[in-house]
């Protein structure tokens, strides 16, 4: 085990507007061998502070195809990070200016690295103060050399899934590859770990390769077979084919015929609305002349009428009904007309003869008024003609459209039958040749790589079976931390099991045996026996957060005895304990910072000012002996001061600014 962990000893953060600091001087800040807690309220940057320490070290890269759900157990290759605008988003400025600036010690060696938040560029490094070129390579060589890692892929994985408990944290303790991934990393010699990956990712790509080149086979066998099977099919086939060609022939041949009918149709229905616009505006114009007629013939036969007597007369003879009753099928209108025309009064019916308001019979043109009452009724049987005859049109438009549509669908179908039968004719005799070549050939390199797989598999199990054995004589060590830790997180008895989970390489089909440690827990119901709980939903969401931060927390534990210290970064998640475990937990991290080996380790922990106790524990404001006040300012990243205010903040400081100090003491 010569694992060296990355130990945080300061940051800057300059330039950043989430952080302006105090004065507009950023944050700053050197972390002491303990506990250093960043206390806030949501809005004002944890999780975005905790992100720039993690992308210091790993930089813009992620694991190619990384499961968020399942570390472990993916191709030992890195990409470029999937987020690469995470840190410029969150400003205005697109953080052209803003840099964060580390120092990271690596057992004895200080490294200092100085990175853009813009695209995480590096612009500074240097190692106990002489300056290294900053380049991606040159610094992840340099961490490689420094952490006793094999490839700068088992390092990003090291602190991605152990050192760093943040939000998107993935269950180690539940992954039986992650599980392996962490004991390759931390307890094998770096050759022998770098061994192990390239020999997966081996046996992986060939693997992938098979598969590949199977399903090629496969399918060129079965074209092979069909073109084979098909020479004895060919007359009935080619006559099938024939017989399709003339129905798809006659149908397309009555499909045209329909469109044309129906394109006649259209210029039709076009023509005969022209002629129904024209009628309308030829009835109206009639019906305006025929009414001023009947107006001038009122005021001229009955010159004794007022104004309203006449109109009523007018509308009336119009045939518009009777505005009086509302009777729109009354006779009145034609009797009305035929005393008019005869000189007699329309309301006593008395003779020319006997009448005093009236003007003689030559002056009255009723003749004329017959006439133009004539035309109108013409013109209105005319256009009724014309809108029957459009509705009959487009009756037969519909029909002649629904026709065509099921000629198309058969059409289709006919098709759809010539390209299968088609497809069943046997191809010449060259391609049959070349696919039997094909097939030969596929098959020969099938049985390379299955012979190729087994080498690298025999080479893989007999380095797996020591790293087993090896796991095992430190798994007793690995159960008493866990079991330790695990006691102050959570009420249940916890302990852990040894053996080995049998996986699969890909889908070869091979198993092998993977060291791995199961998880046992008390309940309810089984209080004085722990059971076994394979998968993480078989116990709480609290239970299964402090499960597998027992179980990193034991890995470092166990690590560090031999490498110094090391550094833990989390997320407190006081918000899923039980408040009676609050404080155990608190001061439990607390003591975990506190020393192992010759150097105290490091543990940065984010939490909110709430009213729990979390703050309080990991400050060790319980103890007999508190720290001092000064102690603890220099152990804590106030937020309240450092970050941009969010709304909750300017709203209500006064509130958490006394959180802070009852939290703080300070």
């Amino acid at each position: 085990m010569s694992i060296t962990f990355p130990v945080l000893r300061s940051i800057a953060v300059k330039n950043y507007e989430i952080f302006p600091g105090q004065d507009d001087g950023g944050i700053s800040h050197s972390f002491l061998p303990g506990v250093t807690v960043i206390a806030g309220i949501n809005g004002l940057g944890k999780t975005t502070l905790l992100n720039m320490i993690l992308r210091v070290l790993i930089g813009p890269r992620d694991v190619v195809r990384e499961d968020p759900n399942e570390p472990g157990f993916r191709k030992h290759k890195l990409m470029n990070w999937r987020s690469p605008k995470y840190f410029r988003q969150r400003v205005s400025d697109a953080a052209a200016e803003a840099t964060v600036d580390a120092t990271i010690s690596f057992g004895d060696t200080t490294l200092r690295i100085v990175r853009s938040l813009n695209n995480l560029e590096i612009i500074t490094l240097e190692s106990n103060g002489t300056s290294v070129e900053p380049s991606i390579d040159k610094y992840e060589a340099l961490i490689c050399q420094l952490a006793g890692v094999g490839s700068f892929y088992d390092f990003h994985f090291l602190v991605r899934n152990l050192v760093f408990f943040l939000e998107d944290r993935r269950a180690l303790v539940w992954s039986e590859e992650g599980q392996f991934e962490i004991f390759r990393i931390l307890f094998l010699d770096s050759k022998v770990a770098t061994k192990f990956g390239a020999l997966y990712d081996a046996i992986q790509k060939i693997d992938s390769r098979s598969r590949s080149l199977l399903t090629e086979v496969n399918r060129n066998e079965k074209q092979l077979k069909q073109n084979l099977a098909a020479v004895g099919q060919e007359s009935s086939t080619q006559a099938l084919i024939s017989d399709l060609q003339t129905q798809f022939t006659s149908i397309s041949e009555r499909e045209e015929t329909l469109t044309d009918r129906i394109n006649e149709l259209l210029n039709d229905k076009r023509d005969l609305i022209a002629k129904i616009e024209q009628s309308k505006l030829d009835l109206e114009e009639a019906r305006r002349e025929y009414e001023g007629s009947q107006q001038r013939y009122f005021s001229q036969a009955f010159p004794g009428l007022n104004d309203t007597v006449q109109y009523l007369f007018a509308h009336l003879v119009s045939e518009g009904g009777c505005l009086v009753c509302g009777n729109r099928e009354t006779d009145a209108a034609e009797r009305i007309r035929e005393l008019a025309s005869n000189g007699q009064c329309p309301v006593c019916e008395s003779l020319p003869d006997q009448q005093e308001n009236v003007v003689s019979g030559p002056k009255v043109n009723a003749a004329r008024l017959q006439k133009l009452f004539l035309t109108i009724q013409k013109k209105v049987v005319a256009h009724r003609h014309l809108e029957r005859e459009k509705s009959d049109l487009e009756n037969s438009l519909r029909d002649l459209v629904a026709s065509r549509t099921e000629a198309l669908k058969d059409q289709e179908k006919i098709s759809d039958e010539l390209r299968k039968n088609k497809g069943k004719l046997p191809t010449d005799d060259e391609s049959t040749r070349e696919l039997q070549s094909a097939v030969n050939v596929g098959r020969k390199r099938l049985n390379e790589y299955k012979a190729e797989r087994e080498t690298l598999a025999q080479e893989y199990s007999g380095l797996l079976e020591n790293a087993r054995l090896y796991v095992e004589t430190l798994s007793e060590q690995i159960k008493t931390q866990f079991q330790f830790f695990a006691g102050h997180f959570l009420a249940e008895e916890c302990e852990l099991s040894f053996g080995v989970a049998k996986k699969p390489i890909g889908q070869s089909g091979v198993r092998y045996d993977y060291p791995n440690f199961s998880v046992l827990m008390t309940s309810g119901v089984f209080s004085n026996s722990p059971r076994e709980r394979s998968e993480r939903d078989q116990v709480s969401e609290s239970q299964m957060e402090f499960i597998d931060l027992a179980f990193r927390m034991a890995l470092m534990a166990v690590a560090i005895q031999k490498s110094g210290n090391a550094m833990l970064v989390l997320e407190t998640p006081e918000a899923s304990l039980d408040s009676l475990f609050v404080g155990r937990a608190g001061e439990l991290l607390r003591n975990f910072a506190g020393g192992h080996g010759e150097h105290e380790n490091v543990l940065i922990a984010s939490s909110n000012l709430n009213n729990e106790n979390m703050i309080p524990a990991l400050l060790g404001l319980n103890d007999s002996k508190p720290s001092s006040k000064k102690e603890r300012v220099s152990r804590i990243i106030n937020l309240l001061e450092l970050a941009a205010p969010s709304a909750a903040l300017r709203k209500d400081r006064e509130h958490y600014a006394e959180a802070y100090k009852k939290a703080t003491g300070l």
